[in-house]
């Protein structure tokens, strides 16, 4: 039998919150998506102590929701 090799579309959603300790909302707002872009969504959520220890601005994590499915599949061998 012969084997194809197909494309296959992924998709994921996450979600969840972090408590920052910051002056402001605006300030605790911009803070986080500073964290965001820096050590990006899965290790913001999956922070274990020591690297919570790292980010001394965050004070609690809460993981809230994810969603995933397979989108599209297309055939690559033309």
């Amino acid at each position: 039998m012969n084997k194809r090799i197909y494309r296959v579309g992924i998709w994921e959603e996450s979600g969840g919150y972090v408590d920052i300790e910051a002056e402001s909302m605006d300030k605790a707002e911009e803070d986080a998506g500073e964290l965001l872009l820096e050590h990006g969504f899965d290790d913001l959520m999956y922070l274990n102590g020591k690297k919570l220890q790292t980010i001394s601005r965050i004070k609690y994590v809460k993981y809230t929701h994810g969603s995933s499915e397979v989108i599209s599949v297309e055939n690559v061998n033309q």
